[in-house]
């Protein structure tokens, strides 16, 4: 019965994944059935198949997981087929991911954040499947909402941008009966949409979720479209309409007694956006809140962001060398999280600070900043006072330096991979030398999504559509 029951087993413990590897949770959670398969039977099927070397193990960052070569993984699919169990497996697999994303969401505001994140990241192939069966499924559309909307926090904080736009495109298009997981969805895809520069749909999605909020009642979503819409009209240059919306939502959260993770970071979005009018003092404080509500409750994002403000606070203040150090301390922390539009803007303010004193720094920084903006979507947003800082900046190393050799410290930059931009942004490396292949790499996330836009997006944001994205399979 043993024997049968391995037998059994084996081709559907093979399509756990597609792409990656998996743990011990996953298979037990995918593979059994409380009836034939117990839970305490998979680690026994586990281990016989790693006994076999039909299974890889490997230790990563604390965690056991597995991995099958792909004709191995073709050949179980076909045994998977073949026995008619396929969609009630994969509907497992989707509950599972479904449960952990979840879980993550609860998790990433607290001390655990940076944990979770990087436990997000370890699942990113099969997080993916989760969402194309949803994607694909008939009537499995408003699951993957769900599931879409759960991990926001890797669309918008762990580098993740392009690709959480197009799950939620296309899921949101598919799902359009209103529902909690209709608008936050809304509100998640908007804020992608806003970090890629794209702010016209965002303000139409934002539009729907504040009215479908409302009135289905629901005072959690409705805050968190309160602080996104204060972001879209920050990045949008409506700083007034920007500041009522988003000190309506910390009033909303001040009454509910508990900050979120959203609510967390409007305080340094209103910081920049008070900032913009005039006010040092104030966004002063907010940072400084902000930093308080990091060391209490253990959330580095919002922290980080505060890093940012207040090294924008130094710079508009003329203190280049403070600007300097808040901008590296908020990359450090960008760079545990993946956070890729906190790493790239970040390079973007130590380019800025340092046109003064080292103009030919400044001008790779810039080159830097340009490859990952690459990644995102319109560089710094499209904001344009941003963008005529970055501008500025660029004018300015180029009167200093000569065209020629601005233009060649810009291409040594730009052709750094992610890695080596950040090593030489913090000052962990001093070499300036242009790979000889110029072979460009993106920051780990779930996919690469190439956004084609041109260096003309530093020119004129306004005109701009937004870049068309391709989607490409790619592990990491």
């Amino acid at each position: 019965m043993r024997q049968q029951l391995f037998i059994r087993s084996q081709p559907v413990l093979l399509q756990v994944v597609t792409d990656d590897d998996f743990d011990l949770d996953t298979a037990e959670a995918v593979c059994s059935d409380e009836v034939l398969l117990l839970p305490e039977d998979v680690l026994e099927l586990v281990v016989g198949l790693v006994d076999k070397s039909i299974l890889s193990r490997q230790d990563r960052a604390g965690c056991t997981r597995y991995r099958l070569l792909d004709p191995t993984r073709q050949y179980g699919r076909q045994r998977l087929h073949e026995s008619g169990e396929g969609d009630l497996l994969r509907r497992r697999h989707r509950d599972h991911y479904s449960w952990l994303a979840e879980r993550a969401e609860a998790k990433w505001f607290g001390p655990e954040q940076v944990a979770w994140n990087e436990r997000i990241y370890a699942e990113h192939a099969n997080l993916r499947m989760a969402l194309e069966f949803c994607l694909i499924e008939p009537g499995e559309a408003r699951t993957g909402l769900r599931l879409a909307g759960a991990l926001w926090f890797c669309w918008v904080g762990g580098g993740r941008v392009a690709e959480g736009r197009y799950w939620l495109d296309h899921l949101l298009a598919r799902a359009t009966e209103p529902s909690r997981e209709r608008a936050k969805a809304l509100w998640t895809n908007a804020w992608v949409a806003t970090m890629q520069g794209d702010t016209s749909p965002a303000l139409i999605m934002l539009d729907e979720c504040r009215d479908l909020a409302r009135s289905i009642g629901d005072d959690v979503e409705l805050t968190s479209a309160l602080c996104v819409s204060g972001y879209a009209e920050h990045v949008r240059d409506n700083q007034q309409r920007a500041v009522a919306y988003l000190e309506e939502a910390l009033a909303r959260e001040d009454a509910a007694g508990q900050p979120s993770a959203v609510t967390v970071v409007s305080r340094p979005i209103l910081a920049s956006t008070v900032l913009l009018l005039g006010d040092c003092e104030r966004a002063r404080a907010l940072c400084e809140e902000c930093l308080a509500m990091r060391d209490a409750y253990g959330v580095p994002w919002s922290g980080s962001w505060a890093l940012w403000v207040l090294g924008l606070v130094a710079w508009t203040e003329g203190n280049a060398e403070q600007a300097s150090s808040y901008a590296r301390e908020c990359l450090r922390l960008k760079q545990q999280l993946n956070d890729l539009v906190g790493m790239a803007i970040s390079i973007e303010l130590l380019a800025w600070s340092a046109v003064d004193q080292d103009a030919e720094s400044a001008a790779r920084l810039l080159g830097a900043s340009h490859t990952l903006w690459r990644e995102i979507g319109r560089p710094l947003f499209g904001f344009p006072p941003y963008v005529a800082r970055h501008r500025a900046s660029e004018e300015q190393a180029r009167m200093v330096l000569g065209s020629r050799a601005f233009d060649v410290a810009f291409e040594d930059g730009n052709s750094l991979t992610c890695d080596q931009a950040i090593s030489y942004a913090l000052g962990e490396s001093r070499d300036s030398r242009v790979l000889t292949d110029h072979h460009r790499q993106p920051c780990k996330g779930f996919s690469r999504i190439t956004c084609q836009a041109s260096p003309a997006d530093w020119g004129n944001p306004d005109t701009l559509g937004w870049p068309s994205v391709r989607l490409q399979r790619a592990r990491h």
